[in-house]
């Protein structure tokens, strides 16, 4: 909980500081964990689109983005 915290809390500091995924969608790793923070930036907010594992269906998310 606290590494989901903290990263978010990172995103929304900085949110244009992380890698790019694919097209407009951001990632940001858990730092110890297996997961990934997916996002993409609007004007006003940030949406999180998943909280994906990157070893199980990784690309499961993108069924969201519709």
């Amino acid at each position: 909980k606290k590494s989901v915290a903290n990263q978010l809390k990172k995103i929304k500091q900085n949110p244009d500081w992380f890698l790019i995924e694919a097209e407009n969608i951001y990632k940001a790793y858990l730092p110890k964990f297996p997961y990934k923070i997916l996002y993409t930036l609007d004007k006003e907010k940030i949406i999180v689109w998943a909280i994906a594992h990157m070893h199980r269906k990784p690309w499961y998310w993108q069924s969201r983005m519709r």
